[in-house]
């Protein structure tokens, strides 16, 4: 994720070295990291290939360690495809009834992709206990790396479901926890992710100071953030709109669409949109705007991430009450109404929930130690 070229020059080293000794598995080893290689550059095809292929091999060579990883890939890169469905069957078949039997970094990754699944279903609740599962079987291993990742996960759920208060504590942790880990896409991600649940909380100027030094000292186009740079430009783009840095900021969100079909999670892009359709309407290019912010929408569709569409769907409103459209206005103004309300009921239930199963992992870590 850091780095396609080092990865794949590790891999290409360790399938020398695999076939000098005749030693299959980690000729198998090399072709996992190759597999994983094609996902970050969006070969999904190839990808899916080579894990099928990996997951059949480890099964005849009696591995179950090594089938157990090669589906948890092949889930991982089914979900990047938008085959929500196939990858949720294929994680209920294949990781969760394995979910006890796997050294705790294979666990970690498995209930972490189990998790975001589930988010992508509406199933917030469930999401939110897979989570908190991963973050406690991170600590218990002290893996700055995937304690930094499952906390950002956790906390732009409580964002996108409307518990921005709690969502900032978790988002704060990964950013704190970040800079311990050699993984160097973690903190950018993380600080991103805290920049947006700032700018829900109306705390703008804490917002750009998160993510000043991506903006300020060109960081934005380093390599390591590849899967997730348009997504950085977006958030990037709407802080500096909102500090009055519009030509800046349109000249982000133009960067962030023209590099946006690498990003590694679907639901991400319509932050892309949305940022882009509030830009078109700040210059006065309404057309644009109601095009990009319907994109925002209907790529949301029924998934459980509720925050965005009411942002854009509450922007559409105000536009076309700009332009005089008001039977538009007005059905664009219900539509946020009633998704308004049906996200401030969900937010309550999640928080009270949340609570709840945080309390329920507090009392078995208090247990352990």
């Amino acid at each position: 994720r850091d780095s396609i070229p080092d990865g794949c020059a590790i891999a290409h080293k360790m399938r020398e070295d695999g076939r000098a000794a005749d030693d299959v598995l980690l000729l198998a080893a090399a072709d996992i990291i190759f597999a994983f290689a094609d996902y970050f550059q969006n070969n999904l095809e190839q990808s899916v290939d080579s894990f099928r292929r990996l997951s059949a091999w480890f099964s005849e060579h009696d591995l179950p360690e090594g089938v157990f990883l090669a589906d948890t890939g092949l889930v991982i890169v089914y979900r990047k495809l938008g085959q929500v469905k196939i990858a949720s069957e294929l994680s209920e078949q294949k990781l969760l009834p394995k979910l006890d039997l796997v050294p705790p970094r294979l666990l970690i990754l498995a209930l972490n992709i189990v998790a975001i699944l589930c988010q992508e279903r509406g199933q917030t609740l469930e999401a939110i206990r897979f989570f908190y599962r991963a973050l406690d079987e991170a600590r218990k291993i002290d893996s700055a790396s995937r304690i930094a990742q499952i906390a950002a996960n956790l906390g732009e759920v409580l964002y996108v479901t409307g518990n921005p208060i709690d969502a900032e504590e978790f988002l704060q942790i990964a950013c704190d926890v970040a800079p311990s880990s050699s993984e160097k896409w973690l903190l950018p991600f993380s600080s991103t992710m805290l920049a947006l649940c700032k700018i829900a909380l109306g705390k703008v100027d804490e917002a750009y100071k998160v993510i000043a030094q991506y903006i300020e000292n060109d960081h934005i186009h380093t390599v390591y953030i590849n899967s997730y740079r348009s997504f950085y430009l977006s958030v990037a783009a709407y802080t500096l709109a909102m500090r009055g840095h519009l030509s800046d900021a349109m000249n982000f969100s133009e960067n962030a669409l023209a590099s946006m079909d690498a990003i590694e999670d679907r639901h991400l892009k319509p932050y892309i949109w949305w940022v882009s359709g509030y830009l078109h309407r700040q210059f006065g290019q309404y057309d644009q705007a109601i095009a990009q912010l319907r994109n925002a929408i209907d790529e949301i569709g029924d998934s459980g991430y509720n925050h965005l569409p009411l942002c854009a769907i509450n922007e559409l409103s105000e536009i076309y009450a700009e332009l005089g459209r008001w039977k538009e206005a007005y059905q664009e103004q219900k539509r946020h109404q009633t998704l308004y309300l049906r996200l401030q009921e969900n937010a309550s239930k999640i928080q009270v929930e949340n609570l709840k199963i945080r309390g329920e992992f507090k009392e078995a870590e208090h247990d352990r130690r």
